[in-house]
């Protein structure tokens, strides 16, 4: 077990520290969008349950060309995860996250854990930031999913967060359907900026089996400050949409590569087209 944690930690932890060292930030950007990366992990913990506790890792990265008003450039995220594997629950987790907007850098820590419910599941998140601009510097979310009839799941979130100049209150119901391999995803969001009032979005997305080890992932998302640029007091003035998809493939039964893309737009004038690849493994 120790050899398994050794080697998590030199696989996960040291390369994030690594790619951490690169330039300082050089200006400040806007805030970061309230429902960052919600279509990028599974709602389904569908990695492999071991008799014996086993590491779990992810890496994931975005890389996206932004035109933000007569501003082009590249957007990054790069996110590493490690966590203890209990019976297929992820209990306890740290993640490491790299925000990279137009060269400007916010580095983000989080420390959480999934718990067994009768019926479902519960999560618990606490996260930080260093010396950030647009990230949150304080953050806390908690997550329960639960039976309601058959297959049928009522899933709800809440999170706050503390970012430079502003709190902001988010908290989404959302219902999920399991149907064989496959699962539907549906979400309300309202989040609620202190001084400006509030927004809302949703969400939807299908995870469908393809054949034995290849699934599609796929759905969008619509509504309101979906990444909050500019920072308007009327959250109908940031009216956007994004649209998404991409192909998991299971290598075997220990490792997962996803590849994926989407496209947004929010007004008044931003547009984002993105790709992404994700990689998970238990040991």
């Amino acid at each position: 077990m120790k050899r398994k944690i050794f080697f998590a930690i030199i696989f996960f932890i040291i390369p994030f520290i690594a790619y951490a060292q690169v330039d300082d930030q050089d200006e400040k950007l806007f805030q970061e969008k309230q429902a960052e990366g919600i279509w990028v992990t599974d709602k389904k913990l569908d990695m492999r349950a071991k008799g014996e506790d086993t590491i779990y890792g992810h890496f994931y990265h975005e890389e996206s060309t932004v035109k933000q008003g007569g501003r082009c450039g590249q957007w990054q995220i790069t996110t590493f995860r490690v966590a203890l594997l209990n019976k297929g629950l992820q209990f306890p987790y740290f993640e490491a996250t790299r925000h990279n907007r137009f060269g400007e850098r916010d580095y983000n820590f989080d420390f959480g854990g999934y718990f067994k419910l009768a019926e479902g599941y519960a999560r618990i998140e606490a996260g930080f930031g260093h010396d950030v601009s647009y990230t949150s510097k304080f953050r806390a979310a908690g997550e329960i999913e639960q039976k309601l009839l058959g297959t049928l799941f009522v899933n709800i979130n809440a999170e706050y967060q503390r970012k430079p100049g502003a709190k902001v209150y988010i908290v989404s119901p959302g219902l999920i359907y399991y149907f064989g391999d496959h699962y539907i995803f549906l979400d309300y969001g309202l989040s609620i900026i202190e001084s400006r009032g509030a927004a809302n979005y949703g969400i939807a997305k299908a995870n469908i089996r393809l054949m034995k080890n290849i699934s599609f992932i796929g759905g969008f998302a619509i509504g309101e400050r979906l990444y909050d640029i500019y920072g308007l007091d009327k959250a109908s003035s940031e009216k956007g949409y994004i649209v998404f998809g991409g192909l998991e493939i299971k290598m075997n039964d220990d490792v997962a590569v996803r590849l994926g893309g989407s496209y947004s737009e929010e007004e008044p004038s931003f547009i984002k087209r993105s790709f992404e690849v994700l990689v998970k493994a238990s040991f």
